[in-house]
C-alpha cells in the first residue's frame, strides 16, 4: 500500500472519515467561520451528498454488480487497474482545473501565493496533529501513515464541498 501502509486500515478509516464528513461538515464550518461568513447549510449538505455520499453507495453497487455478474476472481484481476485508473482521472481534474484558471493566476499571483501558504501551514498542522496522535496512541507506522493519509483525504472532501458552497461557480 501507500507508504507502506495497511491496506485493510486505510480501507476502514476512509470509510469511516467519508461517511462522518456529511455530519461533521456543517458542524466544522460552523465553529470554523460560520458566525462570520454565511454559509447555506442546506447547499452545503447537497454539496456533501453529491461529493461523497453518492460517489460512495456508487462505487460500493459498482463492486457489488461486478462480484455478482463476472464473480469474485474476476473482480480480483481488475481491481489491479483501479489505482492507475484513478490517478489518470485526479490528474485530468487537476489538468483542467489548472487550465481552467491560469489566466486569473497570472493576472493575481499574489491570490495563489495566499492560498497556497495557507494550505501549506494547514497541512503542515494537520500533519503534525496526525503525528502527535499516532504517538500518543502508540501507532504502528503503517497505521500512523493511514492516519495521516486519511485525515489528509477527509481534509480535501471537506474543502471541496464547502469551496463549492461558498464560492460556486469560481470553484476550480
Amino acid at each position: 500500500g501507500i507508504a507502506d501502509a495497511s491496506i485493510e486500515d486505510a480501507l476502514v478509516i476512509a470509510v469511516i472519515g467519508l461517511l462522518l464528513i456529511p455530519l461533521l461538515s456543517p458542524l466544522i464550518v460552523h465553529f470554523s467561520g460560520g458566525p462570520i461568513i454565511p454559509i447555506n447549510t442546506v447547499r452545503l449538505l447537497i454539496n456533501l451528498l453529491l461529493y461523497i455520499i453518492i460517489p460512495l453507495v456508487l462505487g460500493y453497487l459498482t463492486r457489488h454488480l461486478l462480484i455478482r455478474k463476472k464473480g469474485q476472481p474476476y473482480f480480483m484481476h481488475i481491481k489491479q487497474y483501479f489505482p492507475g485508473l484513478s490517478a489518470i482521472g485526479i490528474l485530468l481534474i487537476v489538468f483542467f482545473s489548472v487550465a481552467k484558471v491560469a489566466p486569473k493566476v497570472i493576472q493575481q499571483p499574489i491570490v495563489f501565493l495566499l492560498v497556497a501558504g495557507g494550505l501549506l501551514i494547514y497541512y503542515l498542522i494537520q500533519t503534525t496533529l496526525s503525528l502527535f496522535i499516532a504517538k500518543v496512541f502508540n501507532l504502528s507506522y503503517p497505521q500512523g501513515m493511514i492516519l495521516i493519509l486519511g485525515a489528509a483525504a477527509s481534509s480535501q472532501a471537506i474543502s471541496l464541498a464547502v469551496t463549492v458552497t461558498m464560492f460556486g461557480s469560481l470553484t476550480v
